[in-house]
């Protein structure tokens, strides 16, 4: 998981799952305080690869 992008109060930044593909995909909703939830979200259900 990655999460990229200009910085704090940019809508350009975005996270990425290496594991499964997904991605953010509300750029408007983009902000840092926004997506690093989801991602964290996201990491800690996502299923693609599993836990060693």
């Amino acid at each position: 998981m990655d999460v990229t992008g200009p910085g704090e109060h940019s809508d350009q930044n975005r996270w990425d799952c290496h594991g499964c593909g997904d991605s953010s995909n509300r750029p408007e909703e983009d902000f840092l305080f926004c997506i690093r939830p989801e991602a964290n979200n996201h990491a800690a259900t996502c299923r693609a690869i599993p836990l060693k």
